[in-house]
C-alpha cells in the first residue's frame, strides 16, 4: 500500500472507491465541533490550593491556525469546591458557534471568603493573556461570565475591573467585550427576603460564609460590601452587559437580578440587557433551552471587535 506523505488534509486525494447501493453525505466544511481539551492547566496556587482551566475549544477542520472570541466562564456552586464539568453541555452550543469557552475555577467560600473569588477570576484572565500564544483565542475578544455564584463573581469582577479594587494583583487586565450575568445573587442581605427553596441567612448558609461567617441579616452593611450592587458607580463605563434570570428560580429569586437592573439604570449605566426565562428554575433544562442559547450567542456576535463575524 503506498504511504501518502503529505501532512495536509486538504492536499490528502479523496477516495475514487465506489459501490452499487452506496449512499452520499456532503461533509460540512463550515461545521464546528467543540472539544473538551483533558489537560487541565493550574492558573494559580492560593492559600495551598492549586485552582484549575477546564478548556472547551471549536475545531474547525482547515482552521487551526484560527484564534477564537474567549467566553470566561465562572460556574455557580454556592462559593463552594466547584465540578469543572458541570456546565460544559451547557456551553456546547455556544462553542459550536465558534467561541473558546474557559471555565475557571476559584477557592472555596470555606477556604477563603469574599473577595477571593473575584480575585481569582481575574488572576485567571491574566493567566489566559499571558498564555494565549498556546491556545486558540482571540484576547482582544474576551467575554466574562457566570452564573448564579458564579455571575455573582463575574459581576464583582465587571464593576472593579478597571480600578484595582477587589484584586490582589497589580497588573492590568485586558479588554473586556461584554459580560454575562445568569441568575447571580446581586445583594446578598436581600436574598433572606424573596420564596427560596434554600436558607439564605445564617452563618453557615451560602451567604454567610460569603461575608465570613455571619448571619446576613445581622451584618446588613458587610453583606452589603459583599454584593455587585455596592460596586458600580455613576455613569461607569462597561461593557455590554446581559442579564438572564429564571422566574421560578428555586435558589437565586428573580427579583436579585431586577435590583441589579433597576440600581444600574438609576446610575445611568448602559448599556444592559435583561431578560427573564419565563417558567425556568436555577439553571436546569428549562433556563438553558435554545432561546438562550440563541440570545447569548448573538449577544456575543453583536459584541465582538471584528465586523465581519456573522
Amino acid at each position: 500500500m503506498k504511504r501518502m506523505t503529505t501532512q495536509k488534509f486538504e492536499d490528502f486525494p479523496e477516495s475514487e472507491k465506489s459501490s452499487e447501493g452506496m449512499k452520499v453525505l456532503q461533509g460540512d466544511q463550515n461545521n464546528i465541533e467543540p472539544k473538551v481539551q483533558d489537560i487541565q492547566p493550574v492558573y494559580a496556587v492560593k492559600d495551598g490550593k492549586e485552582l484549575h482551566i477546564r478548556f472547551i475549544f471549536p475545531v474547525h477542520q482547515g482552521h487551526e491556525e484560527e484564534k477564537y472570541p474567549l467566553l470566561v466562564f465562572i460556574q455557580g456552586s454556592a462559593w463552594k469546591e466547584q465540578s469543572m464539568n458541570n456546565h460544559v453541555m451547557d456551553l456546547y452550543e455556544i462553542v459550536k458557534s465558534g467561541v473558546a469557552a474557559a471555565i475557571v475555577q476559584y477557592r472555596p467560600s470555606t477556604l477563603a471568603p469574599f473577595p477571593a473569588q473575584v480575585q481569582d477570576a481575574k488572576s485567571a484572565v491574566r493567566y489566559l493573556v499571558q498564555h494565549a500564544p498556546a491556545y486558540p483565542i482571540d484576547i482582544n475578544n474576551i467575554f466574562l461570565a457566570g452564573d448564579s455564584s458564579g455571575g455573582h463573581t463575574a459581576l464583582c469582577s465587571l464593576a472593579t475591573w478597571e480600578d484595582g479594587r477587589l484584586d490582589d494583583e497589580g497588573t492590568p487586565l485586558p479588554a473586556l467585550r461584554g459580560c454575562i450575568d445568569f441568575y447571580g445573587p446581586t445583594h446578598l442581605e436581600q436574598m433572606n427576603y424573596e420564596p427560596s427553596l434554600v436558607e439564605h441567612r445564617g452563618e453557615h448558609s451560602p451567604e454567610g460564609l460569603e461575608i465570613g461567617g455571619y448571619d446576613v441579616v445581622d451584618k446588613p452593611e458587610l453583606a452589603y460590601r459583599c454584593s455587585p450592587v455596592a460596586y458600580f458607580k455613576e455613569r461607569q463605563n462597561i461593557p455590554p452587559l446581559l442579564i438572564l434570570h429564571g422566574s421560578k428560580d428555586t435558589q437565586v429569586p428573580f427579583g436579585q437580578s431586577v435590583i441589579l437592573y433597576e440600581r444600574l439604570k438609576e446610575l445611568k449605566i448602559d448599556p444592559v440587557e435583561f431578560y427573564q426565562v419565563k417558567g425556568a428554575d436555577h439553571g436546569g433544562s428549562l433556563f438553558w433551552c435554545q432561546a438562550v442559547k440563541d440570545v447569548v450567542i448573538d449577544f456575543i456576535n453583536r459584541c465582538v471587535s471584528d465586523p465581519y463575524r456573522n
